[in-house]
């Protein structure tokens, strides 16, 4: 049993060590999206550590149950002070879902969209063959913008408010032939007399690094002088305990308002669009909406599920008078 107590402790310390290294090294960052488990292994190995009365590694364990979870509780304690409003003035309401294209069930879809009446539908993994899905949501919201015809892009939006000047990203000749890949948008709404700039993205697996950690430093471009009117909306395969989104998060002049809200896996998890295997339930932040300056968060919340292994995310976000 002490045997097995201490390979536990080197396990924990190992993991510990590497997802530090994170800080350095983006490749490594990619064990810090498991941080809430590797703070359980911490805290477990403290309460087995106690039980067989093996208080040096009792507080061993405790320390490094306690380094994991400041960035845990780091990403729930600023929902208290985040901007909120009340819903008296104009308020433009948003779902943004990666819909895991065809997967997603039209149905349910349609009753979401009924049901909470949102301005604009924001779309990720949105594919060609989920064309006959998207067809009928545009029966409720009536303009339209996608990006089929770009190698790589994923994105759809469905608005009530007519779309400006929508437009997908381009890499340019100078930059890395991945970013080739690159799923990101831009367009413009109006809503109540309030123009609002609306980015939307979907950015690769953390890992390898490489690729994301290039759309991560082309969004900081793109949006360094972000005007205060705008939402950044998404999936960024990347939760807020790793570095890659710390730092993002620090480097923008948005607030993140998609707090402690896991969203992936729902009741079942698809990798790299191909394997799917059954799931118990999200632990995984990597959907996330940032606002302007005078833009404030009524009400952020989980949508049902609805056929894909994501959750939506619902946002009713109060608008300057």
């Amino acid at each position: 049993m002490k045997f097995l107590i201490w390979l536990w402790l080197l396990a924990a310390a190992g993991l510990s060590a590497l997802s530090f290294a994170g800080y350095f090294s983006p490749d490594l960052d990619a064990i810090n999206h498991f941080r809430p488990f590797i703070f359980a292994a911490a805290a477990l190995l403290a309460l087995a550590a106690g039980f067989a009365r093996q208080r040096p590694i009792v507080l061993a364990a405790l320390v490094l149950a306690g380094v994991q979870a400041y960035y845990l509780v780091d990403e729930v304690s600023p929902i208290i002070a985040l901007p909120t409003a009340s819903a008296q003035g104009p308020t433009l309401r948003m779902i943004s879902f990666n819909m895991l294209d065809r997967r997603t069930d039209a149905d349910k879809l349609m009753r979401l969209v009924k049901r909470e009446q949102p301005d604009l539908l924001v779309l990720v993994e949105a594919w060609p063959n989920a064309n006959r899905t998207i067809e009928e949501v545009q029966k409720l919201l009536p303009y339209r913008f996608d990006c089929f015809g770009k190698i790589g892009c994923d994105l759809a939006i469905l608005s009530r408010l007519p779309l400006h000047d929508p437009v997908v990203w381009q890499a340019g000749p100078d930059d890395p032939e991945v970013m080739q890949w690159t799923s990101l948008a831009h367009t413009e709404v109006v809503k109540d007399g309030v123009p609002i700039d609306l980015w939307v993205t979907h950015l690769p697996w953390p890992f390898p690094a490489y690729h994301q950690e290039l759309e991560f430093a082309n969004l900081e471009k793109l949006l360094a002088d972000a005007g205060p009117n705008t939402i950044l909306a998404g999936d960024f395969n990347s939760t807020p305990w790793s570095f890659a989104m710390r730092r993002f998060d620090a480097s923008v002049p948005l607030k993140r308002v998609t707090r402690a809200l896991p969203t992936w896996p729902s009741e079942k998890a698809t990798f790299r669009g191909h394997t799917t295997v059954p799931a118990f339930g999200p632990v995984m932040p990597v959907d996330h909406v940032f606002l302007g300056a005078d833009l404030r968060a009524v009400d952020i919340r989980r949508g049902p599920y609805i056929g894909s292994d994501h959750y939506p995310v619902i946002s009713e976000i109060a608008l300057p008078r």
